[in-house]
Parts: C-alpha cells; structure tokens; sequence
C-alpha cells in the first residue's frame, strides 16, 4: 500500500514537472509585437532615412587617363589614336632660348611677348585643344597641383584654341594663378617649337620647362597625344630651378639626344 502511494506521487511529480509553462500575456503581446515588426506591408512607404542612396564621388579625370613619362623629339612625330601624325616647324632644343613671339592672353586680350616674361622659371603645359577630356584634365592639373610652387614659377597653358573657348574654360574653373595664351591666329609658337601637328592646326600635347634665363631646360612631347604628360616630373624640375639657378634640370625620359644636350650644360 505504502509503496503504490509512493509510485503515483513520483509519477505524478514528473507529470509536473514535465509540463510546459504557459505563456504569460504580456509575453504574447511581446511576440505579437516583435512579429508586427518583422512583417513589411506591401506599399507602405520606406522611412526617408532608407530611401536616400548614398552619393559615391566621381573618380579623379586623372584616374582614367594613362599618364606618359616617354617623349619624342619636337619636329619628328607622334601619334593620334595609334595613327601617325607628323610634328611640323623648327624644332625646340633643350639648352637653346625659348624663340621670341607673341601670344595673346585669351583672358585679358593683351598680347604677351615670350622675351617679357624672362626673370621667372616658366612652366608651360601645351594641349591640343581645351574642351577635350584630356586637355580639360592637363589644364586642372596645372591649377591646382600647381598652386604651392610659388611667385617665382608662372604656369601657363597654350593652345591653338579660339580666345573665346580658352577665356570660358579659365573662368569656369575660377582660373586666377594660370596665363592661358592662345597661339590661333598665326601659329607662331607650333611654327617655332616643332609642336604644330601637320595639318590639323593644333599643338601636340607637350610639357616645357624654361629657366628665368630664357633657357628651355625640359622638353616632354607625348609620344601618344591621348594620354598626360608627366606633369609631377616638370613640377619639379621647375622648383629645383628656383632654388638652383645655375644648376641644369635633367629630364625623365628624354632621348638620347636631350639628355646629351643637357649633360652638356653641366
């Protein structure tokens, strides 16, 4: 008798103890409530916070541009999409004067003698033509990786375009530290430096160098008129002749023939 009132006690126990508890209300309301959150309405509108896609900058112009660190003799000839083009005019030497001519500041109109501009090292980035991609990129890059190197370097941009697109580009961009000279309206800066590409009444993309002697010290004629110039190269070369007047800049880069000519000048 003892032993089967113990047995159903123990069974009953484990019954108990086995049982699941029932959920108290306020644990229902809390799983109703979290499944009302994780159920999305069809056409219920996103918060604002959700709608707005962040805005990724563009890349760099200079990102998507080879840069070239090769060149080509002024008067010799490069290339246009991979297709010859001919350099025509008295070829520009490294060690020899920048030749005497007059070009027209496309902002202020005033002609500009080459000779009047002796005292300063002169950096001068040459494009074919300024509404085009790689010419717009060249023309930013002398404005703003330029602006450090001080009142002793003049940074100019000489092209063959019209006065008036080369004037609307400088103000677009708020050009204040930058001379655009335009060589349209008789060609004398292709004709002097061997830079005219023959029959297409533009300059080949080019980067020159010149000291406050007048000397040109750097010459780069891109071999491929599509990509940049190594416009970091002639930065410094130029700051290295304001420190060191008397002392040649050696151009990266250059063939044999310029880098003979400048080891000449030492």
């Amino acid at each position: 008798m003892t032993k089967t009132v113990l047995i159903h006690l123990c069974v009953g126990a484990c019954l108990l103890a086995c049982r699941p508890e029932k959920p108290s209300a306020d644990a229902d309301n809390q799983s109703v409530q979290t499944q009302k959150e994780d159920v999305t309405v069809v056409g219920e509108k996103e918060p604002a916070e959700k709608a707005v896609q962040p805005q990724v900058a563009a890349p760099a112009v200079t990102e998507e541009i080879p840069i070239s660190t090769e060149t080509v003799l002024p008067g010799t000839s490069i290339t246009k999409n991979g297709e010859p083009v001919k350099l025509s005019g008295t070829p520009l030497e490294v060690g020899k004067p920048l030749p005497e001519m007059q070009l027209k500041n496309a902002v202020s109109g005033e002609m500009i003698s080459t000779s009047s501009l002796r005292g300063k090292v002169l950096l001068i980035s040459v494009i074919p033509a300024v509404e085009t991609q790689t010419c717009s990129a060249q023309c930013r890059y002398l404005e703003e990786k330029g602006q450090h190197m001080g009142d002793n370097i003049i940074r100019i941009t000489i092209s063959r375009d019209e006065a008036e697109r080369l004037q609307k580009f400088a103000k677009s961009e708020e050009s204040s530290t930058v001379m655009y000279l335009t060589d349209r309206e008789k060609g004398a800066f292709g004709v002097g430096t061997g830079l005219e590409m023959a029959d297409q009444n533009i300059l080949a993309r080019s980067v020159i160098v010149v000291d406050s002697t007048g000397i040109v010290r750097h010459i780069q004629v891109v071999p491929e008129v599509t990509q940049l110039p190594d416009m970091d190269n002639a930065f410094q070369l130029a700051l290295d002749l304001t420190t060191n007047a008397a002392a040649p800049a050696k151009s990266i880069g250059a063939p044999a023939a310029q880098a003979k000519e400048a080891a000449n000048q030492e």
